[in-house]
């Protein structure tokens, strides 16, 4: 009796983890592709003093794209503030772009509520077209060079990002 309910377990985890997988693939089937290029553009800073580049020039950039209203990102903006606090600087650059937001107050009101501390441009419809961004929270890594190294759609563990990044 004990095997069948380890068993059955066994069964429920791993169609569970099938069926992540499957949500994950599909959110990210059209996502730019590893080896894209990404031509920069400068989006404005959320707190208004000047403009970001977003993907940064001649660095490794983790690109990190949220919504306000999305749970998802409320969960994992923790993540992304750790990355910045350990490889922001001189070894990556670390940008949140706020998409899909009602007003300025919105996306100060998220970043102050969920301790999002890593620098956050104001994005828009032309932005989130060029990245494809379809769900939220999306990652893009990229290299110096401007070319897409990495992707994920959904909740990254910190081990998840910081295995992207390093990569």
């Amino acid at each position: 009796m004990q095997l069948e309910r380890v068993i059955g377990l066994a069964k429920e985890v791993a169609l569970f983890g099938a069926i992540v997988v499957a949500i994950t693939i599909w959110q990210s089937r059209n996502l730019l592709g590893s080896g894209q290029m990404v031509s920069p553009v400068e989006l404005p800073l959320l707190g208004g003093d000047g403009e970001r580049k977003v993907p940064a020039s001649g660095r490794r950039t983790l690109v990190y794209f949220f919504a306000p209203w999305c749970g998802v990102c409320k969960v994992s903006a923790n993540n992304l503030t750790t990355v910045y606090r350990w490889l922001g600087g001189d070894n990556v650059d670390v940008t949140a772009v706020a998409l899909d937001y009602q007003s300025k107050e919105e996306v100060q009101r998220f970043a102050e509520e969920y301790e999002l501390r890593v620098p956050i441009v104001m994005g828009n419809e032309s932005v989130r077209q060029a990245f494809r961004v379809d769900a939220y929270p999306t990652y893009y890594v990229m290299n110096g060079g401007g070319e897409v190294d990495h992707t994920s759609v959904g909740y990254s563990s910190l081990l998840g990002i910081l295995f992207r990044v390093l990569i």
